[in-house]
């Protein structure tokens, strides 16, 4: 029993330190404009903020309601690596705008995927797509089931 219990304990102590891990992406914080807001006016670039700095392949587009590129390219601010910036085509009519972004964790290379409305002269939806930790969450749990199930087969086996 002993030994079941020390397993257990140690298996919990990496499943915590490794989901603390995996969870340590460049996760969405903010950005200008923000998502649904409606602008009277086209701004001249998107600045999505991150939770982590960026490495080099973080990357985002705009898209107008035909799904037509409206960006004209994205960069990491240099003085700030936490800070894309996607530049516009200058004036664009009103309309609603999808960005699309990518980003790659400058610590660790975790990729993550996410989206979300503006838009000019005309209200915008306020839905924005972020990644689902659930997916993590949800191989912890197995792992845990995994471990227990093993923790336990010696007992088992020995009662036989």
């Amino acid at each position: 029993m002993k030994r079941a219990s020390a397993l257990i304990s140690a298996f919990a102590i990496c499943t915590l330190a490794l989901s603390s891990i995996a969870l340590a992406h460049a996760r969405y914080a903010s950005s200008t404009p923000a998502p649904g807001q409606t602008l009277a006016t086209s701004p001249a670039a998107v600045v999505i903020t991150f939770t982590e700095e960026l490495a080099a392949a973080s990357t985002g587009t705009v898209t107008d309601a035909a799904g037509a590129t409206v960006s004209t390219g994205a960069t990491i601010d240099a003085n700030d690596r936490t800070k894309l910036t996607i530049a516009l085509k200058p004036s664009l009519p009103n309309g609603v705008y999808k960005v699309n972004w990518h980003s790659v964790s400058a610590d660790d290379g975790d990729e993550l995927d996410g989206s979300f409305f503006f838009g000019v002269g005309v209200p915008a939806p306020s839905t924005a797509t972020a990644p689902n930790p659930a997916g993590i969450a949800l191989l912890i749990a197995g792992l845990v089931i995994l471990a227990t199930s093993f923790a336990l087969m010696p007992r088992r086996l020995a009662s036989r």
